[in-house]
């Protein structure tokens, strides 16, 4: 999955600052919030060699629930967003 796709279906970017991280650089990664406790997030930019290699999890599970497919996630996402009781 590239950062773009990413962007398309609505990731957030966050940018952790070296004042924040003790790291010499910036560095980001994105997050979908579906609802409290069902979040989304990638993996840090500096853990990406080229810009097909992000992928998407959600946040805090065990075992972990991996997406590297843009179509996939957006498949999940939409199941999930319109699935919310309002």
């Amino acid at each position: 999955m590239t950062e773009r796709e990413l962007q398309k279906i609505g990731f957030k970017k966050e940018v952790v600052y070296p004042d924040e991280s003790g790291m010499d650089d910036n560095f980001h990664y994105y997050t979908y919030d579906i609802a409290q406790g069902v979040n989304l997030i990638t993996q840090a930019n500096d853990e990406i060699e080229n810009d097909n290699d992000w992928y998407v999890e959600f946040f805090d599970t065990d075992p972990k629930i991996r997406f590297k497919d843009s179509r996939d996630l957006q498949t999940v996402i939409n199941i999930l967003e319109n699935s919310k009781v309002k």
